[in-house]
């Protein structure tokens, strides 16, 4: 027997519209710019939507940002800590200098220091993996 939970279905469309919505914003308007308002506004979905599923700005970008540098493009296992450190900086100065994912990642750092669950999130995100 399949139970369904309560409400309509996630549909991977919306998380793609705010997706796209979002980096298109944080790229024009900076992350500090950037609200959750306007997000919405501009993916053709109500606030409610955003707020489901990221519980605020920082839960959204920090998420952005994990789709546009995915752990296993930056990773390596060449078989010494040396070589694995070289191919991990190698492959995250590619990703920052063709994309968006290195202002993303400094509006993250920056918001981070004066916000407690902004701080807690960026650790999270990307140090308890």
């Amino acid at each position: 027997m399949h139970l369904r939970s309560p409400g309509r279905p996630r549909s991977p469309h919306t998380e793609q519209s705010v997706f796209t919505a979002a980096l298109t914003l944080f790229e024009e308007r900076g992350y500090g710019g950037t609200t959750v308002e306007a997000i919405a506004r501009a993916a053709g979905v109500g606030k409610q939507t955003i707020y489901r599923r990221w519980p605020g700005k920082a839960h959204l970008a920090a998420d952005l940002y994990e789709s546009i540098v995915p752990r296993e493009e930056i990773v390596s296992d060449t078989g010494s800590l040396h070589g694995d450190i070289r191919a991990m900086i190698g492959a995250l100065f590619d990703t920052y200098d063709r994309g968006p994912a290195a202002p993303l990642l400094a509006g993250l750092i920056a918001e981070s220091q004066g916000d407690a669950t902004a701080s807690t999130i960026f650790r999270t995100a990307f140090f308890d993996n």
